[in-house]
């Protein structure tokens, strides 16, 4: 039979030190909020047509807008395929006021 109730010291000091190790590395590298947490707008684009752009045109095609922290990445689904992220911040929270203000016109 397995002697379990005799090994709970090795037990308790290897939770002990997991626990530790966690709590450790939560602090040393932090959490990775998603969009959920941090607030702001995700968009997918899907380009139907080709030549699809790159990310650099991408983002110089939107550079006229002035939006500070602007995040292109291409999605797994493809070339055709862009993740915008924008984080929310004072110029976003006017620029969403003032497009709702326009389409209840």
């Amino acid at each position: 039979m397995l002697q379990i109730i005799q090994k709970r010291i090795y037990a308790y000091a290897f939770s002990i030190l997991v626990t530790l190790v966690s709590i450790v590395v939560l602090f040393l590298w932090g959490l990775n909020f998603g969009i959920d947490f941090r607030g702001g707008t995700l968009m997918e684009v899907r380009f139907a047509l080709s030549p699809v752009p790159e990310v650099q045109t991408l983002g110089a095609a939107l550079a006229p807008l002035d939006l500070k922290s602007l995040t292109i990445q291409p999605t797994a689904e493809g070339r055709s395929c862009f993740a915008i992220w924008l984080p929310m911040n004072q110029r976003t929270k006017a620029f969403w006021r003032n497009s709702k203000a326009l389409t209840q016109r």
